[in-house]
């Protein structure tokens, strides 16, 4: 068999993302990961009102988005596009 192991990544004011699977910045591991957003307009935190987040709801949740990634076995960054719209909530 073989272990699932998610990724997770943060991006940049010019939408840019470093991904981490182990360590912060190592990449993803090679295989197909279902991607989800999720863009606030400030850190979410148990204070006050939620955030707004400005991406639309199909996309916030792995199950849910339509989205999928492939990444190859000995690859090096690459460069992909997503437009997902905005609907700011």
């Amino acid at each position: 068999g073989f272990t699932l192991r998610p990724g997770k990544g943060e991006f940049d004011e010019q939408g840019y993302v470093s991904a981490t699977t182990w360590e912060e910045g190592d990449g993803l591991m090679p295989g197909r990961y279902k991607v989800a957003f999720d863009c606030w307009d400030r850190p979410p935190s148990a204070e006050g009102p939620p955030p707004k987040n400005h991406v639309p709801q199909h996309y916030r949740e792995p199950a849910e988005s339509p989205i999928e990634l492939t990444v190859p076995a000995g690859s090096g960054p690459l460069e992909l596009e997503w437009d997902l719209g905005s609907e700011a909530q």
